[in-house]
């Protein structure tokens, strides 16, 4: 396992909550959600997830599920021209 520093360990946690804060965009994507004085839309939370997962696999952790959730994803991403195959 690749060992992380401090820092990106801290930058993952700080993903991870803003994930679980915005995780109802996921299911619906009309919304916008207003979290830490800003309003968050469904492809900022797209970006957000592939962000966390590339930087948790970078760190050495299992991100299967996430590739198995952004492939059933793929038409959003796509929709946003975003490559979820990255991560």
């Amino acid at each position: 396992m690749h060992q992380g520093t401090n820092w990106q360990f801290e930058q993952l946690t700080q993903m991870h909550q803003r994930i679980t804060a915005l995780q109802q965009l996921a299911s619906h994507p009309e919304l916008v959600v207003l979290y830490q004085g800003r309003a968050w839309r469904h492809r900022d939370f797209l970006e957000l997830s592939l962000r966390f997962a590339l930087m948790a696999k970078h760190l050495g952790h299992d991100v299967s599920l996430y590739e198995l959730w952004f492939a059933r994803q793929a038409a959003w991403f796509c929709h946003y021209g975003l490559d979820w195959r990255s991560a």
